[in-house]
Formats: C-alpha cells, sequence, structure tokens
C-alpha cells in the first residue's frame, strides 16, 4: 500500500513540485493530491491547490480512474508526466483536455492505451501546450500529426518518434 507516501503528500498543503517516477504510487496517494483522503482525525483533506507539476513516470498502479480526481481539483497543474504508465489510456488525456486548459508540459510517452484520439482531445484543449512528448506510441498515426500541425502554436518541443507517422507528415511536423 501506498499510505505512508500520502499521509506525507497530505501534510504538504503547499507542494508545488511531486516527483515519485517508478514509485508503487497507487489509490490512496492519488487520493490525497486530490483531497479525497480523509485526515487521520476524520475531517476531509484539502487538494494540493498549488500543485504545478507531478511526475508519475513508470508508477504501475496508476491508472484512469485513480488519476481523474488530480486531474480535476488540481486547478495549477502544467506540467505531467506519465511516461511508461502502461495503464493510462485516452480517457485521461479526454479529462486532461477538459479540465486543464492550462497545461504547457505533457510527456506520454510508451503508453500502450494512448491513441489519436486521446492525442486529437489533447492539442485541440490544450492550446497553451508548449512541449508534448508522445514518441513509442504505436497507436498514434498521421491523424495526431496533421491535428499537430492545425492546432499546436505554442509547441516548442515533440516528440514523436517510434509513433506509426509516415515521412511525408515527418516532414510537416519539423516547420511546426
Amino acid at each position: 500500500e501506498d499510505f505512508p507516501l500520502a499521509r506525507a503528500v497530505q501534510a504538504c498543503v503547499s507542494l508545488t513540485q511531486l516527483h515519485v517516477e517508478n514509485s508503487n504510487v497507487a489509490e490512496a496517494t492519488l487520493a490525497a493530491i486530490a483531497g479525497r483522503l480523509p485526515r487521520n482525525n476524520g475531517d476531509a483533506g484539502k487538494p494540493l491547490q498549488q500543485l504545478q507539476v507531478l511526475d508519475l513516470s513508470r508508477c504501475a498502479y496508476v491508472h484512469d480512474l485513480i488519476l481523474f480526481p488530480v486531474l480535476e481539483e488540481c486547478p495549477q497543474l502544467s506540467a505531467l508526466s506519465l511516461s511508461r504508465t502502461r495503464l493510462i489510456t485516452d480517457d485521461t488525456l479526454l479529462c486532461l483536455a477538459r479540465t486543464r486548459p492550462t497545461m504547457k508540459r505533457l510527456i506520454i510517452d510508451n503508453c500502450p492505451g494512448i491513441t489519436d484520439r486521446g492525442i486529437i482531445a489533447v492539442v485541440q484543449g490544450l492550446p497553451l501546450l508548449e512541449e508534448l512528448d508522445a514518441s513509442d506510441n504505436m497507436a498514434v498515426t498521421d491523424t495526431s500529426a496533421k491535428e499537430i500541425i492545425a492546432f499546436c502554436r505554442n509547441l516548442r518541443r515533440l516528440d514523436m518518434r517510434g509513433c506509426y507517422i509516415g515521412d511525408h507528415m515527418v516532414s510537416k511536423l519539423r516547420y511546426v
């Protein structure tokens, strides 16, 4: 269980960055971040309103349903890394696009549940996006590349290596 980490997170109400990559983070810690884990005294928890950066890379137990409350309750979140988080799907990206339009940095490389559907939601719903790493997602195709070209005017870094994108589209992406 991840209760010790959850309690530590819960005690740090002014936290602006949380890096827990490659850990056993699961439901309790994400509930604490979202303010949905009751305190030891029974009082309701408070969401981490100041959280700006969250790195959950390679966290084997993180999945869509436990991540949704974090995306909904952390208004300052502007950078999210889910690199190699294998249980994440397009549903997380749809929620992200709906709830965090000020997101600037998104790392979602090597997440097998990510497809064009999620990438399209992100590029259409996150107008301030400056960095997108969607590399090594084989279900991401030319369709996503076309949307990136059409919508991503603020991108400074784009990584689509290992995606199923044709040479013609790769040459067009160089000018984004």
